[in-house]
């Protein structure tokens, strides 16, 4: 389990800093220039990854105690490939095409493991076809249900990156999670997903009691923009916290910035 916690920092540096710690050989093929404010506590290895590189395709091979390799593809796969995030398979990223896929039968047993591990891995390969309605409940039900925060969070990522029925109270449910980390991941989904809509939804992040949270509400309202967009960032400049102000009035000023050009 890793916690990474960093505040405007560059992404290539806090993926070093990671890599340190778990022992990975980290390889890009891009530069990592983007900036990340994050605060993770207690998160399995690939669900801190995914938080980390959200729009990034990226590859872990033969992880565990021996460290292991991460790939950074940095652009978002074409196509029909489908890459594993977790696996044995040597050291380069080409063997790693999934060949067989689980049925959704196979996977839903897997949701009921009694290691998080498998249970993780299952949501990871469920989010590959999450627009299909049988994984959509599936991952729903591990959103809502499952024990351990790693995969709570990681199913609302999977739901995010398929657009796949964002307005599920599924989300509603997350942004009042006890864990931290849940409630960060259920925002990021939404951001994500892009859609106006979901504005509503994350007007409930920005009553959390916790300000990192509020902040992040924040800064995927920005994201998202839209008519309502406004009027949400404007009710975060009386908030309590000064992060949280500050984010509110930098997200102001980049929508005033936009329209001006």
């Amino acid at each position: 389990m890793f916690s990474v916690t960093a505040h405007d920092a560059p992404l290539q540096a806090v993926i070093e800093r990671l890599a340190h710690q778990s022992g990975l050989r980290v390889v890009t093929r891009d530069p990592l220039n983007q900036r990340v404010t994050v605060e993770l506590n207690s998160l399995a290895l690939t669900a801190v990854l995914h938080e980390l590189l959200r729009g990034c395709s990226f590859i872990l091979v033969a992880p565990g105690e021996g460290g292991g390799t991460l790939w950074i593809l940095s652009k978002e796969l074409k196509g029909n490939d489908e890459y594993v995030s977790m696996g044995t398979l040597g050291d380069s990223p080409e063997p790693a095409l999934r060949e067989d896929r689980r049925s959704v039968d196979e996977l839903s047993a897997a949701l009921a493991d009694h290691d998080s591990n498998v249970r993780l891995d299952a949501v990871s390969e469920l989010g590959d076809r999450s627009k299909d309605d049988e994984s959509a409940i599936l991952l729903a039900r591990a959103a809502a249900r499952d024990e351990h925060p790693s995969v709570r969070a990681e199913a609302l990522h999977a739901i995010g990156r398929g657009r796949a029925d964002i307005h599920s109270p599924v989300f509603t449910r997350a942004l009042n999670d006890r864990d931290v980390s849940v409630r960060k991941a259920a925002i990021g989904a939404l951001e994500d997903a892009r859609d106006e809509s979901s504005l509503q939804t994350l007007a409930i992040a920005l009553m959390d009691r916790d300000a990192s949270v509020r902040t992040t509400a924040v800064d995927a309202i920005g994201e998202i923009g839209g008519s309502d967009a406004r009027r949400l960032l404007e009710s975060a400049l009386s908030d309590e916290s000064a992060a949280v102000r500050e984010a509110a009035t930098e997200q102001l000023l980049q929508r005033r910035s936009s329209r001006d050009h």
